[in-house]
């Protein structure tokens, strides 16, 4: 499938909630009937987004929380 770390970081950057692995693999077989994903993939592909997303010049960064992955803005930019 092409653009795959694309579409993961999409459906995670939308969701309001953490988004499991395994939720993932639901999402991206039903959008793309035919595709089959392992978990290890996606774990590998997550990593890589979080990876990505430590550089200074994002405003955010990728966590893992309660099982599953979510965007939070990195505290420097976060002022209550």
């Amino acid at each position: 499938m092409e653009n795959l770390h694309q579409h993961i970081e999409s459906l995670v950057f939308s969701s309001e909630t953490a988004v499991t692995p395994k939720e993932i693999i639901g999402v991206i077989s039903k959008a793309f009937p035919g595709t089959v994903l392992d978990e290890q993939v996606v774990e590998s592909i997550l990593l890589d987004l979080q990876h990505k997303f430590k550089s200074d010049i994002y405003a955010f960064e990728l966590r893992v929380i309660g099982g599953g992955y979510q965007f939070f803005t990195k505290p420097e930019y976060h002022h209550p």
